[in-house]
């Protein structure tokens, strides 16, 4: 199955459990009182468990669609599982560099802080454009710390290849300032949610750019383009902020998308070049061995922009096309089983009490804000755990609906205030 056939049927399963709840929760999202007692709820939880992603594997034991895999579990967030499965997919093989190339990296390349030099880079530019690995929560989170960086040197409108559009476009989503299920397909992951809920909340207008016509490489990337122009000449005075996917912030000739890519065809449409950041071709694997060499080669802390010795940033190059700047993250640590830079992302990493919790395991255990739906709605934060496990979830301060969903479709609810 297609992965556009595999986000239809996503959407239109969706819709089908949408109906069948609404009576049953309305009365309950009207209550805005502290309620600690968990409370059974009629509610559908959106996302799969790992037994679930793991048993449709087992399905096509012969073929195991590790890509299918990875998406399901990025979607709840889950970067370990993600990861894994995503490289089963690609079939990684370690990598290593010469004495000759460590030589050479040593003496040509120096690190500079990811942030900090992009910010400074965007100032004198119209467009910028940055990709992301579509299963990686990482790749969200450093997107979200640019936002109000990008807004004070003047990018008001944040474009988003993720957000459904034309007849499926989210025609609330900047009033509502939060994302909801039906926001996107992608932008179910919390983490995405979050990128999302922070552009709104600085004060950007997020807008989609997907195509609406029939889906064929060539035809996305053009009609992609003619929408960023449509969007350029209805803000001309505006900054604009693309958050793509992948290869589409490759710039030149490509041998696919019919010879370029959406970065090129901005430039041809508009005569604008953008300033392009890729966070995909140097993207930490699921173990260390199968990690570009330079990730491990080289010790940095902080996400990382590779220069020379001019101080200029290293693109990154394939044949005829290429991508201005590279960011390279560190090795994601663990702090009670999440990840790092999710919990510096919050203000805080709270441990749940779930002694009061009487239901099956395991269990999912979400967190959305008071305020958004929780119907269908978009969590802040999700971790899946078993009976032995502790729930610590990243969260800021305020008030947050708690839902518990299990296997066998009991789902509870509490009312959390951190402070």
């Amino acid at each position: 199955m297609e992965l556009n056939e595999y986000i239809l049927n996503f959407y239109l399963n969706k819709m089908k459990s949408k109906l069948s709840i609404i009576l049953g929760v309305l009365i309950l999202t009207s209550c805005k009182s502290i309620e600690k007692t968990p409370q059974k709820i009629t509610y559908k939880n959106f996302y799969k468990f790992n037994i679930e992603i793991e048993n449709d594997l087992k399905k096509d034991s012969l073929n195991p669609d590790y890509q299918y895999a990875s998406t399901e579990y990025s979607l709840k967030g889950d970067q370990k599982n993600a990861l894994r499965t995503l490289d089963l997919a690609f079939r990684q093989k370690v990598k290593t560099l010469s004495e000759k190339q460590k030589d050479s990296i040593e003496n040509k390349i120096n690190l500079l802080d990811a942030k900090d030099f992009i910010l400074q880079k965007s100032i004198d530019e119209k467009i910028i454009m940055l990709n992301e690995a579509h299963q990686s929560s990482l790749h969200r989170v450093f997107a979200e710390s640019l936002l109000q960086g990008l807004f004070d040197n003047g990018y008001k409108i944040f474009c988003v290849e993720a957000l459904s559009n034309g007849k499926h476009k989210d025609t609330l989503l900047n009033s509502r300032k939060h994302p909801i299920q039906d926001t996107g397909f992608y932008t179910i992951n919390p983490s995405f949610g979050n990128l999302l809920r922070t552009a709104l909340k600085i004060g950007f207008k997020v807008l989609p750019y997907e195509t609406t016509q029939q889906i064929g490489d060539e035809i996305r990337e053009a009609d992609q383009a003619n929408n960023i122009k449509n969007i350029i000449n209805e803000f001309p005075n505006e900054k604009i902020f693309i958050y793509c996917g992948v290869g589409h912030s490759i710039e030149g000739n490509l041998d696919y998308w019919g010879g370029k890519s959406l970065a090129g065809r901005i430039t041809e449409l508009t005569g604008i070049n953008p300033l392009t950041i890729d966070q995909f071709f140097y993207s930490e694997k699921s173990k260390p061995e199968y990690n570009n060499p330079l990730l491990n080669f080289m010790n940095f802390e902080t996400p990382s922009v590779p220069v020379d010795i001019n101080g200029l940033p290293i693109p990154f190059n394939e044949d005829d096309g290429w991508i201005d700047i590279i960011v390279l993250h560190p090795k994601t640590n663990y702090v009670n089983n999440r990840p790092n830079w999710l919990v510096k992302s919050r203000e805080h990493l709270v441990k749940i009490d779930l002694s009061k919790i009487k239901i099956n395991y395991p269990i999912m255990v979400m967190a959305f804000k008071e305020g958004e739906d929780w119907i269908d709605g978009v969590p802040v934060d999700i971790q899946e755990v078993n009976i032995d496990d502790d729930v610590y979830l990243a969260l800021d301060k305020g008030i947050y609906n708690i839902v518990i969903s299990n296997l066998e479709g009991e789902h509870l609810r509490f009312t959390e205030k951190i402070s």
